[in-house]
């Protein structure tokens, strides 16, 4: 008896350990990001380095892309005033990374802020080529995907007490 009482505490016992790594590691943010709410949904949001060309992937607005400003002006607006001087220097001494929202030819163009003056918003344009320091980001999933598993684990496990409820009364 002791040890059918062991067995059923035991994966109860693993789930809560395994839900409380999980959830640390989901709100574990890599150092250089920056947390900002815009809209009502939050962000983490952090520097790349590097040109346009051949990293086309990260400027998209959905996945896999990084920018869910891109295509959106007033949204890299949002964005780069949020941010203000958290993400510290861009490419442009003093003023932020850049949040780029279109890429017109040869040009990527975007917004960055003031790292001194809050209320400074500064429109820039850069080659596609160049090497420049770029906003990404990306939303943070809240605590839905947690509650999912939450709930999963416990239609399986009753669903467990069934069929070992059925498979005892053959």
């Amino acid at each position: 008896m002791v040890m059918k009482t062991l067995y059923r505490a035991l994966p109860l016992r693993t789930f809560l350990i395994a839900g409380f790594v999980s959830a640390v590691s989901l709100s574990a943010a890599p150092v250089s990001a920056v947390s900002v709410v815009v809209g009502s949904t939050p962000y983490e949001v952090e520097v790349f380095e590097g040109p346009y060309v051949g990293n086309e992937s990260l400027f998209a607005s959905i996945s896999p892309g990084k920018m869910p400003w891109l295509g959106n002006e007033n949204l890299a607006i949002d964005f780069a005033s949020q941010v203000f001087d958290q993400l510290q220097g861009g490419t442009t001494p003093g003023n932020s990374p850049l949040f780029a929202f279109e890429i017109i030819g040869t040009d990527v163009n975007g917004w960055s802020s003031d790292i001194v003056n809050p209320n400074s918003l500064y429109f820039e344009t850069f080659n596609t080529g160049a090497n420049v320091k770029y906003a990404i980001g990306r939303e943070v999933p809240g605590p839905l995907p947690f509650l999912g598993v939450c709930a999963g684990f416990s239609f399986s496990r009753r669903i467990r007490q069934r069929l070992k409820r059925g498979q005892s009364g053959h």
